[in-house]
């Protein structure tokens, strides 16, 4: 995401995901832009964030999204473990979905 966070810690790599209602998505191609209505601000997204908001909007999960991601990317899964953590801490700062953790 284009729009930096304040707070990017936190342990986010295993729960259930719910897109905000105030989250809007325009997807123009190889880039796009979620536009948060409640403050006004938008985030852009490359290829890479648009396929993870994609799929952690279908599945809801974050493991299932990480599983897609896998599938899709010939990358390391924990780098892929770590950067999908690290976007929905960004995304849930900015207001643009909430995380619920699973526990082990």
């Amino acid at each position: 995401m284009s729009e930096e966070s304040n707070e990017t810690s936190g342990d986010m790599s295993a729960g259930k995901i719910t897109i905000s209602e105030n989250a809007l998505l325009e997807d123009m191609g190889e880039e796009a832009v979620i536009l948060n209505i409640n403050n006004e601000r938008y985030y852009g997204l490359d290829r890479n964030g648009i396929n993870f908001w994609t799929w952690l909007k279908e599945e809801g999960d974050v493991d299932k999204a990480l599983a897609r991601a896998v599938e899709a990317y010939d990358v390391d899964p924990d780098i892929l473990k770590k950067d999908l953590g690290v976007f929905v801490v960004e995304l849930n700062n900015a207001g643009l979905l909430t995380f619920d953790q699973v526990d082990s």
